[in-house]
């Protein structure tokens, strides 16, 4: 059990010259405001612990258990899940304030902001991105630590195989079974209507063994966990930003594409305020209720 402290300093000469009615009111103002933060404290406590149990769940072939400092994996490794270094008002901070904040996450930042699934898209407040927020020793501990290490797990997939105008092979982890999850992927997307297809029929790519474009972060596509769709129908965050730190968020990526992807534990990058609406990783302890916003306050 985690005890958490509460400390209600009183010093009686500030009170001398208040009547007892009112010394009575700013003491139980006091006590209140504390029991309040001992509550806030114990939940926040509480939803850590059962996000982190779905995290273990979500990867049963490489996660063993977690505790509220540690996730244990099945290879012995021990990861520390370090301190939060997101502060709460992240919405005042500037684009490159943020970034900076991202560059050295910790797992514990991974998962403290829970992602928005649901069935409609809503520009995002500043500073929200559920799921691009990483901690990189947990991905190259998960999927290989080198472009070589990675490459030796990759497997084909058949992206939109019955569709001959938009068939191609697509090199994908089988870590997780991250193939077989994209491939269902396919298959459902086959089923949309026509006029989906053209979000489909050229994807961007999926495993690359590079960092995302202005920062010295990993991309997961280095990890071939990740699948970009059309590329010149998407929106992207950078090509949007002003001078001034200001951009407006844009999508043309339909819902019903959205939802196939997250049904199979792909998050969008489209639920992010920096968004990049062609990008989908599987993250699938992001898409469930004690990590999403739907489990979660």
């Amino acid at each position: 059990m985690q005890f958490v402290h509460l400390s209600v300093e009183i010093q009686p000469h500030h009170f001398a010259r208040l009547p007892c009615r009112h010394f009575l009111f700013v003491l139980i103002v006091a006590l209140c405001s504390a029991a309040h933060t001992f509550a806030q404290a114990q939940h926040e406590n509480i939803a850590m612990d059962k996000c982190l149990q779905s995290l273990v769940r979500s990867y049963p072939e490489v996660l063993a258990s977690a505790t509220r400092d540690s996730l244990y994996w099945k290879n012995g490794v021990v990861m520390p899940l370090g301190t939060m270094t997101i502060p709460q008002q992240k919405h005042l901070l500037t684009t490159s304030e943020w970034e900076t904040i991202l560059d050295g996450a910790s797992l514990r930042d991974q998962l403290a902001e829970c992602y928005p699934v649901g069935d409609s898209i809503k520009a995002p407040s500043r500073n929200s991105d559920p799921g691009r927020v990483r901690y990189e020793p947990f991905f190259r501990q998960m999927y290989g630590a080198t472009e070589e290490a990675v490459r030796q797990r990759l497997v084909p997939v058949r992206w939109l195989a019955h569709l001959p105008e938009a068939e191609k092979i697509l090199m994908v982890t089988s870590v997780n079974g991250v193939n077989e999850k994209l491939q269902a992927v396919s298959d459902e997307l086959e089923q949309l209507p026509p006029e989906y297809r053209q979000y489909l029929v050229k994807p961007g790519g999926t495993f690359k063994w590079r960092t995302i474009a202005g920062t010295v972060r990993q991309s997961n596509h280095s990890f071939a966990a990740a699948i970009d769709i059309d590329v010149p129908l998407s929106n992207y965050w950078r090509n949007d930003m002003t001078k001034e730190d200001r951009f407006s968020y844009k999508n043309r990526i339909p819902l019903p594409i959205v939802r196939i992807f997250e049904k199979h534990g792909f998050i969008w990058g489209g639920r992010w305020y920096h968004y990049d609406t062609m990008h989908f990783e599987y993250r699938p302890e992001l898409l469930t209720s004690e990590c999403g916003c739907g489990g979660r306050p």
